[in-house]
């Protein structure tokens, strides 16, 4: 069956989604498990969210992902059919990521390219105020395809559209290598200023980082488009920093602005384990098939 896949794989119109199985099949499905979950860094949370008492729990495929504070430290381990083991756990400027592989991909280049780009943001001195989960019953590479697209921006997203640039090229280069005058002008601004905002990409395209412009000099996804709060989230030295956006693809999209730091994400973690707490095992591993996502101050994908 995987064979047959991949030749589907292989043969797809590229201009097109995947076939159905990809979405829904049993076999796709085990075989992301088995080539990326498995093997990839996952995003899992933030510090802000553990202590000793209250650890992070979430299900990824078929293990329950545990992270805990010991001593002092954060630990995180995976169980499975009544077998439990500690994992591959690193934190970089508030984010937690674990990864289940034996010699998991290097970390290091990825943590020492966003680290000048999140730093600012002061991710991991903030307090978790409230929460509020969404579950999407949806595979999660829709949720993915969502994000490559805009469509349905206008009728859905009324904030954004107010707020951020309708083209997509704002997000780094556009098709023909030329960089928006305003994109260009924000950058050139926010170094000038010491924060880091231009376009960065992993060569396999794995993660991806930049400080986006909103229009007319906005400061926050509103309806008026500015403060929705006194206190502004990380000190920015009187520039405007428009929206952090942060990719690690299959685990994590974000998108911060100094009045919000929104974590849109590709694999977050059920918070406190609040989904599995109150639902059959049996129907938990059955969303996780469809790719049960979480939001939490923006977007999680499972």
């Amino acid at each position: 069956m995987t064979a047959q896949l991949l030749e589907q794989l292989a043969a797809r119109d590229k201009l097109y989604s995947l076939p159905r199985d990809f979405y829904s099949g049993d076999a796709a499905y085990q075989m992301d498990l088995e080539n990326i979950w498995y093997r990839s860094w996952v995003f899992a949370g933030h510090p802000f969210e553990i202590d000793e008492k209250k650890p992070l729990i979430f299900v990824l495929g078929e293990y329950q992902v545990t992270v805990v504070l010991e001593k002092g430290k954060l630990a995180a381990y995976a169980s499975r059919d009544g077998e439990k083991k500690k994992i591959h756990c690193r934190v970089v400027t508030g984010y937690i990521f674990i990864s289940l592989a034996d010699v998991p991909d290097d970390f290091d280049v990825f943590a020492e390219t966003i680290i000048p780009y999140t730093t600012p943001h002061n991710v991991a001195d903030l307090k978790l105020a409230t929460e509020t989960n969404i579950i999407e019953y949806g595979n999660w590479k829709l949720v993915f395809e969502n994000n490559r697209e805009c469509y349905h921006c206008l009728s859905n997203h009324p904030e954004l559209i107010i707020t951020y640039p309708e083209d997509p090229a704002v997000t780094g280069i556009d098709v023909d290598g030329e960089l928006p005058e305003i994109v260009d002008k924000h950058w050139k601004k926010c170094e000038a200023s010491g924060l880091p905002s231009i376009f960065k990409i992993a060569d396999d395209g794995t993660y991806r980082i930049a400080r986006m412009p909103l229009l007319e000099d906005f400061t926050s996804y509103t309806m008026s488009g500015y403060d929705a709060v006194k206190k502004h989230v990380g000190n920015f030295k009187g520039v405007n920093p428009g929206a952090l956006v942060l990719f690690h693809y299959r685990s994590l999209l974000t998108f911060g602005t100094e009045q919000t730091l929104k974590i849109n994400n590709l694999l977050k973690k059920i918070k406190k384990g609040l989904i599995h707490q109150h639902m059959s095992r049996d129907l938990t591993q059955r969303l996780m098939k469809v790719g049960l996502s979480n939001l939490q101050s923006g977007i999680a994908i499972y």
